[in-house]
């Protein structure tokens, strides 16, 4: 029977250290929630592992065993665009030290690539495109030939339960997995699988309720984190809508043409219908009274799959106001909003 694991924490929050019988690992951070240093003498766990970041707060190099190997990154956004084994010791990168270029949805806030391009050169790079689930989870890595390259399963918090073949980067949630220190890589924080656990606190308080460091609040079969602040039904959820145009014709007026709006959750490829990015509201309540808060995902597509369609009233409720109301409604709102 293996030994419990215990944790201690700074006033931050924060994990500062985490023991298991003669076994101990100590964490040290910068600024806000950043882990600086990990020093471990667990089995398989390197040391000391050094990760820093930029002037955004993205992850731009991590050092193991004092330089002896180091990881550098650079970003577009949210979205890592490329990787470098490079150990020069500056804080430059140099481009003939690319190893794996990233290919990512444009429409996606974050998440799993499309893709990555191994080599120096992403123009003659080989590529490894990524097969996902509902979650955003890598479940299988193929060639430009459709050979499968690798196959993976997880244990409903993460955990690697099964994985043959190829190791891709992006794993379990569409989040960037840091072998070095065992966890998940987002912007905000770390999330290690093993334990079911964020490392830091939530940066966004209570949005997931009142356990900060509980991921997607204890829910992992239907949502994600994949920015580390608050979960959402899916990686990307789009809510799609027709536009319905019809003629109504005004006492005295010329006859003029409205777009009607209904919404429905589809597919982004769907060509007949218009799609809008969306994220979940944790302020407010849905129609019928339930708190946003305490919104599961089912509750959130059974409100927006019962919306009443056409509810349309020239000068009073145009297509844009009944769309944002719907939406409202059903704890959701555009992601630019």
């Amino acid at each position: 029977m293996s030994r419990p694991t215990s944790f201690t924490y700074d006033d931050w929050g924060r994990t500062v250290t985490k023991s298991q019988g003669s076994y101990t690992a100590t964490y040290g951070y910068r600024f806000g929630n950043k882990l600086k240093v990990a020093i471990s003498n667990f089995p398989g766990e390197p040391t000391p592992v050094q990760p820093n970041y930029d002037g955004f707060g993205r992850l731009r190099s991590v050092s193991v065993n004092n330089g002896a190997s180091v990881w550098k990154y650079r970003w577009a956004g949210n979205q890592m665009l490329s990787e470098y084994d490079d150990t020069d010791g500056t804080w430059e990168i140099e481009d003939s030290k690319l190893i794996y270029t990233y290919v990512h949805d444009p429409a996606s806030v974050a998440g799993v690539p499309l893709a990555d391009l191994a080599g120096t050169n992403p123009s003659t790079g080989t590529a490894r495109y990524y097969f996902g689930d509902n979650l955003g989870s890598t479940r299988r890595l193929r060639n430009a030939s459709k050979t499968s390259l690798g196959q993976y399963e997880y244990q409903p918090y993460g955990e690697m339960y099964a994985e043959t073949g190829a190791t891709p980067k992006y794993k379990f949630a569409g989040m960037y997995y840091s072998s070095d220190l065992g966890t998940y890589y987002t912007l905000n924080r770390y999330y290690n699988p093993t334990l079911a656990r964020w490392t830091t606190r939530d940066p966004s308080g209570m949005d997931d309720g009142t356990n900060v460091y509980a991921y997607v609040g204890n829910n992992p079969v239907d949502a994600v984190d994949v920015l580390g602040l608050s979960r959402c039904c899916r990686t990307d959820i789009f809510v799609c809508y027709r536009r319905i145009r019809a003629w109504y014709g005004f006492i005295g007026h010329i006859a003029r043409r409205f777009e009607h709006t209904e919404l429905a959750f589809s597919d982004k490829s769907d060509s007949e219908q218009v799609c809008t990015e969306v994220h979940e509201r944790k302020r407010g309540q849905m129609r019928g009274g339930l708190p946003c808060s305490v919104a599961t995902c089912e509750d959130i597509r059974n409100c927006v799959n019962s919306t009443v369609w056409g509810r349309y009233r020239p000068l009073f409720n145009d297509c844009h106001v009944y769309k944002n109301r719907q939406l409202r409604e059903c704890c959701l709102s555009e992601e630019h909003e």
